[in-house]
C-alpha cells in the first residue's frame, strides 16, 4: 500500500491500515513476527519513529505483542460475540434532540481517495469502486467533543457528499435526504474499549491514553449491498452502551 503525505491520515496511522490489512488478509498470520521497525521503516518509505508508533499503536490495541529480543509477533482475534437489535438505532442527532442535548458537527477535512489503497478495499469489492470519499469529523453535544468519525463511502454512488453540508446534520440524514439506499440489518457493528492516541486525544481534548470506544460499523442496505465504513472514537466517560433484551 503506497503511502501518501497529504492524505488526512497521519503517516503512521496507514502504516498501520497497512499492517492490519496484511494482517487480516493472511500476510501475516497470527503467531508469525512481522518485518522489524527498520524493514518495515524500507518497506514504506517513512522513518522508524513512524514504524514504531505504529507498531506500538497496534500492541497497545491488542493486535501485535512485542517480546523483548525476539521481536513483534501477530496476536489471535479477540474473543467476540454478537448482539442483534431488532430496528435500526437513533443517529446521532436524534439521539441528541431525543435527549434535549445540542448536537453539532465540525469538519477536519474530506477527500478522494483510491479503493484499492484502503483498508476496507475488500469489504467495498462488490460495488466495484475504485475510488472512496473519505471525510472525517468532530461530533459534540453541548459544544464538548463526544466523538471523532472517519467515514469512508464509495464515490461513483456518492459523489455529491465531496460538497455537501456536513457541519449541522448526521451523515445518515444527508445520505436520506438525497435519497439513498438504507441502511439495514445486515450492517455490522463492533465496539472494542481503545485508548487514545496522540493525535485522537488533540481531536476530542483529552488526554493521552485516556479509554474510549472504538465503534467500527460497515453498513450495507437490506440486499447485503455495502453503503459505508465508519471508524468512531467515542469518549468513553461521555457515552454509556446499553443493550435490551
Amino acid at each position: 500500500m503506497p503511502l501518501s503525505d497529504n492524505s488526512l491520515i497521519p503517516l503512521y496511522r496507514q502504516v498501520m491500515d497497512s499492517l492490519s490489512a496484511d494482517i487480516e488478509n493472511g500476510t501475516y498470520p497470527v503467531g508469525a513476527r512481522i518485518p522489524s521497525e527498520t524493514e518495515l521503516s524500507d518497506i514504506y518509505g517513512v522513518s522508524r519513529i513512524t514504524v514504531r508508533r505504529a507498531v506500538t499503536e497496534l500492541s497497545s490495541e491488542g493486535i501485535l505483542t512485542k517480546k523483548q529480543g525476539k521481536g513483534t509477533f501477530v496476536n489471535a482475534p479477540k474473543l467476540s460475540t454478537k448482539l442483534y437489535q431488532s430496528c435500526i438505532a437513533d443517529t446521532f442527532q436524534e439521539m441528541c434532540d431525543r435527549a434535549g442535548r445540542k448536537s453539532s458537527f465540525s469538519l477536519l477535512g474530506r477527500e478522494v481517495v483510491r479503493c484499492e489503497d484502503s483498508r476496507e478495499a475488500s469489504f467495498f469489492a462488490p460495488v466495484g469502486c475504485d475510488r472512496l470519499i473519505h471525510i472525517m469529523r468532530i461530533l459534540y453535544v453541548d459544544d464538548v467533543p463526544l466523538a471523532l468519525d472517519d467515514s469512508l463511502l464509495p464515490y461513483d454512488e456518492f459523489s455529491y457528499m465531496v460538497d455537501a453540508d456536513m457541519t449541522s446534520k448526521s451523515m445518515l440524514d444527508v445520505l436520506r435526504e438525497r435519497g439513498a439506499r438504507e441502511r439495514g440489518k445486515g450492517t455490522f457493528t463492533k465496539i472494542d474499549l481503545v485508548r487514545a492516541t496522540r493525535d485522537v486525544a488533540s481531536s476530542l481534548c483529552v488526554s493521552e491514553g485516556e479509554p474510549l470506544w472504538l465503534r467500527v460499523r460497515h453498513a450495507v442496505d437490506d440486499e447485503g449491498v455495502p453503503l459505508y465504513v465508519s471508524r468512531c472514537h467515542i469518549v468513553g466517560s461521555l457515552y454509556s452502551i446499553g443493550i435490551q433484551g
